[in-house]
């Protein structure tokens, strides 16, 4: 299974590869992240670092309209943050880098949203990766 939020313009897909690596924490999966705003895409593999954390931030998000869910990703530059305004409104931002520094490409996409849309993105995340 695949979890794909889009705005009709942008899209960003995220899907479990593999199991959490013993190096890493329990919700720590290695995840596929696909970042779509055409003309220009992004697939990268990676660790993400802690799926409990970010669904429990998700959930927070969803029952006070307000603040920020940040899902970051072990040994990269890579995240996915989406942010409540307090009215309805959701911005997914989802930034995924080379890693090379001190010049580094990146790609920045940004997806808007109502916040009717987070209990089935929070729903296809927690089937997507468990937490225990």
């Amino acid at each position: 299974m695949t979890v794909s939020i889009s705005d009709g313009f942008s899209r960003l897909e995220l899907a479990r590869t593999g199991d959490p690596d013993e190096h890493y924490t329990a919700s720590s999966y290695l995840t596929n992240v696909a970042v779509v705003s055409d003309p220009f895409s992004v697939i990268v593999e990676a660790h993400a670092r802690t799926f409990a954390s970010f669904l429990q931030a998700l959930s927070q998000l969803h029952q006070s309209m307000a603040g920020e869910a940040k899902l970051d990703f072990w040994n990269e530059e890579h995240s996915i943050i989406l942010k409540g305004d307090g009215r309805g409104g959701l911005q997914i931002d989802a930034t995924i880098t080379d890693g090379r520094t001190p010049c580094s490409a990146y790609l920045r996409v940004g997806i808007v949203l109502d916040q009717s849309y987070l209990p089935g993105i929070i729903s296809e995340l927690r089937e997507e990766f468990p937490i225990e």
